[in-house]
């Protein structure tokens, strides 16, 4: 192999290969300093056309006889590479280097012992048929960069494949253009670092790393890799690693299938699933995974497109750090953040029904309503709420909303369409009232326990709006006239609209305000006795109610406070009215005083 220009880059300092010792990094220093690198494999004898120029390996496969064995020859030459007495041809006889193959099988239950310290290097091999190394045990380092496995129809087949070294196990910038890539139950015991970085998988290349166990010293690295098709399995796996498990800036075609369904992550580094995009209707699966790191779990700037399903469904999070992750819409039902540490993220529309969030940290960077949040026309609410996919249009529209919040309405879509029962009789609405009271519950939860007053305070208020829909939902679903369940909408909408469950002391004052003035137009109606001189003030006419006002809302005012009835005697009805403000005044003060008392306790 006298050109190897295109293995490393096109500066000739680029081609040099990487020699590193186990336990080194590969730096200049430890580079082969030849700029063209000469087979060390014998010459091929060929039974009908005598010795070949090149070895078996280098021998385009075609060309080989039918009898050829590639996977016993290579064994032969790892054979022969041990038993030499000269370190130096150890070292060279393992070196594979622009090997050209055909069909590389060797059979399951064969190991490939480790009987020094020099890696197998196979670096910009090409392999044009099946590569079936299922059941083998490695034991050297396996230096795979750059290998082309070219073949649409074939498969390249590591299943069960024990990979065991001190070193690494790289195929750093391979391409898999083949119907399939397996390494379903392969094991990766290894010292050092397993690396797919900068690999391509081909555009109809099944991608399927299910059930396999990565216990590795270093890093499981599948950075900047391009997986160009939809199918992508880590299903059950096992990733152990002492430096981090890496998956930033890699490529997927829309569409994609993306599962780590009951995968565990374990170790001393950071888990990174950073800079990936989804589009289409993507299948983002971590349901009942397991992160159980000593570093960072992160998803910064990855992005999930609109129609795409994230599912983390189940998965334990405890005790973990997670910063930097636009969750919007994905579906966290029962997942345990228990004793987690969370910034920095955006959960708004995320299904978190039974998620558990105890002792966890949780600051006022966390979205979960799109408070902080400045885009248009999204409403503070969880996805359960049947007004979620409301729409805010013009100012008119959301007073008409308002409006209708408190009317015993049955709820619209966005669409504008009732909401109508299920097949089995169940009412939807009222499945979704109850499904978003559990998850406001959960979010006011969260905002008491970390010291988030806004956020507990719209959980709550939000909640209460669930129970309060509800009845209304549940009274006009009655076959027949339900009082007792009208009563119930009656004292919670009451509740909401006078002092909002609680949370606000202005709707009280406002609430109060409107009493004092409301009675003080009945009582220029009605009629008022000035005490010192008996002259009855009223207004006979509806024209007739400034003249009488200033008085009737000096009267108004002291009546609503208690204080008295100053200089004026009420007259008539207005008797019964009096007594009314009166009472109505005391119990208004304590509800001021209750909400102020509860507010400042929180």
């Amino acid at each position: 192999m006298s050109d190897p220009s295109n293995w490393h880059g096109e500066a000739p300092s680029d081609w040099l290969l990487v020699d590193t010792q186990p336990g080194q990094d590969a730096t200049p220093d430890h580079r082969l300093e030849v700029e063209s690198w000469e087979c060390p494999h014998d010459a091929f004898e060929h039974p009908s056309r005598g010795t070949l120029p090149t070895c078996i390996f280098h021998t385009p496969p075609h060309e080989l006889p039918d009898n050829i064995d590639e996977g016993e020859a290579l064994l032969e030459a790892l054979d022969r590479a041990t038993e030499a007495r000269d370190t130096e041809i150890t070292r060279r006889r393992k070196q594979f280097i622009g090997a050209n193959f055909g069909n590389l099988e060797i059979a399951a239950g064969t190991t490939i012992a480790a009987d020094d310290d020099y890696p197998i290097r196979l670096t910009h091999a090409r392999f044009s048929g099946d590569v079936d190394l299922s059941g083998v045990r490695i034991e050297p380092s396996l230096d795979a960069r750059g290998c082309g496995f070219d073949s649409r129809f074939s498969n390249v087949d590591f299943s069960q494949t024990k990979f065991c070294t001190d070193d690494r196990v790289t195929f750093r910038e391979s391409v898999f253009d083949v119907a399939t890539v397996d390494f379903n139950r392969a094991e990766f015991d290894v010292g050092r670092s397993v690396i797919f970085t900068e690999s391509e998988f081909g555009s109809r290349t099944v991608v399927d790393f299910s059930l396999s166990e990565f216990d590795v010293g270093g890093t499981v690295h599948f950075g900047n890799v391009d997986f160009g098709y939809r199918m992508i399995h880590f299903d059950q796996t096992t990733f152990n690693s002492g430096t981090g498990t890496i998956f930033w800036d890699a490529e997927f075609p829309d569409d994609t299938r993306f599962h780590f369904p009951n995968s565990t992550f374990s170790g001393e580094g950071d888990i990174y699933f950073r800079g990936l995009s989804f589009e289409g209707e993507s299948d983002i699966a971590f349901n009942s995974a397991t992160f159980d790191v000593e570093g960072d779990v992160s998803f910064a700037e990855t992005t999930f497109g609109p129609k795409c399903q994230v599912t983390f469904e189940g998965a334990d999070f405890i005790g973990q750090t997670i910063s930097n992750g636009n969750f919007e819409g994905a579906n966290f039902t029962r997942v345990k953040f228990i004793e987690a540490n969370i910034s920095n993220c955006s959960f708004y529309g995320a299904d978190i029904d039974g998620a558990l969030f105890g002792n966890s940290f949780i600051d006022e960077t966390v979205d979960f309503l799109s408070i902080r949040d400045d885009t248009p026309n999204r409403p503070s609410r969880v996805d359960a709420d049947p007004k979620f996919d409301t729409e805010a249009q013009s100012g008119l529209y959301q007073y008409i909303a308002a409006i209708r919040s408190y009317l015993p309405l049955r709820p619209q879509t966005s669409a504008g369409t009732e909401l109508e029962n299920d097949e089995d009789g169940r009412d939807d609405a009222t499945r979704r009232y109850q499904k978003a009271a559990r998850q406001y519950h959960l979010i006011e939860t969260i905002g008491r326990d970390n010291s988030l007053p806004t956020l507990q305070a719209i959980g709550f208020v939000r909640r209460q709006d669930m129970h309060r829909q509800r009845y209304a939902e549940q009274a006009a679903a009655a076959p027949s006239l339900a009082l007792r369940r009208w009563a119930k909408w009656v004292r919670a909408s009451t509740a909401r609209l006078v002092l909002l469950y609680g949370e606000s002391p202005w709707r009280i004052l406002i609430t109060a305000l409107s009493f004092v003035f409301g009675y003080a137009i009945m009582y220029s109606l009605s009629g008022l006795r000035v005490t010192d001189t008996g002259q009855i003030l009223h207004a006979s006419t509806i024209g007739d109610i400034p003249v009488v006002f200033p008085q009737a809302l000096y009267f108004s005012t002291l009546t609503f406070t208690t204080l008295g009835f100053g200089n004026y005697q009420p007259v008539g009805w207005g008797r019964w009215a009096a007594i009314s403000e009166t009472a109505l005044g005391a119990i208004l003060a304590a509800l001021l005083v209750f909400v102020l008392g509860r507010r400042a306790a929180r």
